[in-house]
């Protein structure tokens, strides 16, 4: 993910220049620093940081520090793009956010979904009013391959509903205009992965009383599939529906089509106008249209998603409390 982001800085967004990369391990840091043009690779990232030539900091770490950097960044007075989640617990969450508030640096969080464009004209049909009062949200993330078992057993490790659902569950937010009162899990492992969810189904409830589901799988081996619907009193729309390429083959097996690698395949555009936006913001030509505060708030869904899950179905209501 840092690499990726690291190659649309320096390759495609002509107002950002890449100065430095950090890496534990710091070869490969080498290497990409070298591939971007960047004349200095750290081993630590509070060296990055530290760096007087940097203005903004991409973190694509681990999400169990994702906290931690953005409290360093905020320290010395650097802005931040993070990777979701924002945190692995809520309160070193708002901890992190208190601290970029009090230095007045922008945070944004990847949540790259409001930035693809089929996401993007839906949520603009939705706002104007085409499909009705929203009634109904579905959305589903199905990622080809199975995470490795060292992932699920690391230490901090947040598990699917926490490191991918958080995804979908923004979305419910943003695009329904709403907020969620309660959740209710079902989840199942596979024989696979000796530890961890790898599927779950969560029902939402919705403030003003609409209905919603999302749904996440790890290792469906067909490719990577994202899909939501919206369905409001007037009309419905839907995202993702379309086959990757407008083609299917047809022979003695049967029909073919295309389905999406990974995420990076499915999702380029979105990752380049993410961080795009994130450069304008900082270069005072826009504004940020995910904030910590949208991170905080996946986030608290997430973990009540996985508290349902981890007490066997048990309803979650969740605190409509202010972000602290």
């Amino acid at each position: 993910m840092g690499s990726h982001h690291g190659r649309n800085a320096a390759w495609r967004i002509p107002a950002a220049q890449v100065v430095a990369v950090a890496d534990v391990d710091v070869e490969r840091a080498r290497d990409l620093a070298t591939q971007l043009g960047a004349p200095r690779a750290y081993e630590a990232p509070e060296e990055l940081v530290a760096d007087p030539d940097v203005d903004a900091v991409v973190v694509t770490s681990p999400p169990a520090v994702h906290a931690e950097l953005i409290t360093a960044c905020a320290e010395a007075g650097k802005h931040v793009f993070t990777e979701k989640p924002i945190a692995v617990e809520l309160e070193e969450a708002n901890a992190a956010a208190a601290a970029a508030r009090t230095a007045g640096i922008y945070v944004q969080v990847g949540f790259n979904r409001r930035f693809d464009p089929a996401y993007v004209a839906a949520g603009e049909a939705i706002a104007r009013g085409d499909i009705g009062e929203p009634i109904v949200f579905r959305s589903l993330t199905r990622d080809r391959v199975l995470p490795p078992e060292s992932y699920l057993t690391a230490p901090g490790s947040p598990g699917m509903l926490v490191d991918t659902a958080v995804h979908d569950f923004d979305l419910a937010r943003w695009l329904m205009a709403d907020e969620i009162d309660r959740v209710q899990t079902v989840a199942a492992g596979t024989r696979a992965l000796a530890s961890g969810h790898t599927a779950a189904s969560v029902n939402l409830q919705f403030g003003r009383g609409s209905i919603g589901n999302v749904e996440t799988v790890w290792g469906v081996a067909y490719g990577d599939d994202v899909r939501t619907e919206v369905v409001g009193s007037e009309g419905a729309v839907a995202i993702g529906t379309a086959s990757r390429l407008p083609v299917r083959r047809m022979n003695a097996r049967g029909m073919v089509e295309d389905g999406y690698v990974d995420h990076f395949e499915r999702f380029a555009d979105s990752y380049l106008n993410e961080l795009r936006a994130f450069v304008d913001a900082v270069g005072g030509r826009g504004e940020i249209r995910s904030t910590a505060t949208d991170g905080i708030l996946a986030l608290r869904l997430a973990l009540a998603a996985r508290e349902s899950a981890e007490r066997g179905m048990v309803p979650i209501d969740v605190p409509h409390t202010e972000v602290v």
